[in-house]
């Protein structure tokens, strides 16, 4: 398991394509974010803020899969990435 908030690296598919080298072959990531959507001020800022969707094609463009992605509600998604 390695838990991630993928707005807070500089280059994000860098970090998922660090974590995949990282990950054993039954491990996941789980990314807990900002919804990019979201209009509360609080949290991170917008501009660096990533959806569902980006996080699904950075997955897959480093080879791995995306197992589920969801809105857990209006602020917040998770997104569950394995090998």
């Amino acid at each position: 398991f390695y838990g991630i908030c993928l707005h807070d690296f500089a280059d994000p598919k860098l970090a998922l394509l660090n974590a995949r080298q990282l990950l054993k072959t039954s491990g996941i990531i789980y990314d807990y974010d900002w919804r990019a959507d979201s209009l509360i001020s609080i949290g991170p800022p917008h501009s660096i803020r990533l959806s569902k969707e980006d996080v699904t094609k950075l997955a897959q463009e480093v080879g791995l899969k995306v197992i589920s992605a969801y809105d857990l509600d209006r602020h917040f998604y998770e997104v569950i990435i394995g090998q």
